[in-house]
């Protein structure tokens, strides 16, 4: 009987054996990823899971430390979280963005309990659950639940605020007829003032009142030439060029025109008083795989990161006379 035999007779052996498999078992097809980690942040061990959430293989993680797929910001948190875990610390589930081997950000919901062998703690059992597509579904219902609050905000400050301002126009209309140059100057200046409260109104009550789109083709270069003849003399005062770079014989786009044509004004708008010592402005139409590109192209100050995450938010701006609705009610 050769030793393999033996130790399959022997009954404390094959417990330990088929403890060790039920192990192996346990960790590999975990459907979350679990992985090792020792005292020095280096990975021991990766199962199936965690191989699909990383794109590593468990051999190329066994050359890997935690550093090597933590974001640079997370390396010193991830690392006190870590010695902790040594100390015997434990700590709730947390959030955490892992870096892919392609480059690409991961999503992941993190518990960790520590390795224990000898009554010494000499590394920590990680698992890894992937949430990049809860995060988004959560982010959109978040974002739902409060442009809906929004919109019905909205809906009844604009309907209060149109009222007197019906009132106040016409009663506006009436002075500019009766008052001499100077006062005729005042009440131009209010009644401009006023017509951007009831612009602003307007805006808000889109928040709350489904509005009915008619698409139909049309020639995006037609659109975008009519944006340019409109904003040109305003571009002119701001000594903004505004250069077109159209190419020949683009796809009719199915779409709504006005609203369209209202996005492409509020971008070139922005752009316009984004270059506050003037520049050029480049305008790219290009076709692209059956897809219409639309590129506007300026010299202006950009947009920091932080901004362009919260692009798209109700009342959110960076202008000083700026409402934050624009954008969002034509998204």
């Amino acid at each position: 009987m050769d030793v393999y035999a033996r130790l399959l007779n022997n009954p404390v052996d094959r417990i330990l054996q088929e403890s060790e498999q039920r192990y192996k078992s346990l960790v590999q097809y975990n459907p979350d990823g679990i992985c090792g980690i020792d005292a020095h942040c280096r990975f021991i061990e990766g199962n199936i899971e965690l191989e699909r959430i990383l794109g590593y293989s468990a051999k190329e993680l066994q050359h890997m430390s935690l550093s090597d797929v933590l974001l640079t910001e997370d390396v010193e948190w991830a690392e006190e979280v870590l010695h902790a875990s040594l100390r015997g610390e434990l700590r709730e589930s947390m959030e955490i963005v892992l870096r892919h081997k392609s480059g690409r950000r991961v999503d992941v919901s993190l518990k960790h309990a520590p390795i224990i062998i000898n009554d010494e703690v000499v590394g920590v059992y990680a698992v890894v659950r992937y949430i990049t597509e809860e995060k988004q579904t959560r982010e959109g219902l978040r974002r739902s639940e409060k442009l809906s609050a929004v919109g019905q905000l909205a809906a009844g400050v604009a309907h209060e605020i149109k009222n007197p301002l019906t009132a106040v126009k016409g009663f506006l209309q009436l002075l500019g007829h009766s008052s001499h140059d100077k006062q005729k100057e005042f009440v131009e200046i209010m009644q401009n003032e006023i017509n951007r409260i009831d612009f602003i109104a307007n805006e808000m009550l889109l928040l709350a009142k489904p509005q009915v789109v008619n698409f139909q083709f049309h020639d995006p270069k037609m659109i975008l030439e009519s944006v340019v003849t409109l904003l040109e003399i305003q571009a002119t005062m701001h000594n903004v060029q505004i250069i077109t770079d159209f190419a020949e014989h683009l796809s009719p786009i199915r779409c709504e025109e006005n609203q369209l044509k209202q996005v492409f004004v509020n971008i070139t708008k922005n752009v316009i008083e984004a270059m506050s010592h003037g520049g050029d402005l480049v305008i790219r139409l290009k076709e692209i795989n059956e897809k219409i590109l639309v590129q506007f192209i300026d010299q202006g100050c950009g947009i920091p990161v932080e901004c362009i995450m919260k692009l798209g938010e109700p009342f959110y701006t960076t202008k000083e006379k700026g409402t934050g609705l624009g954008l969002m009610v034509k998204l």
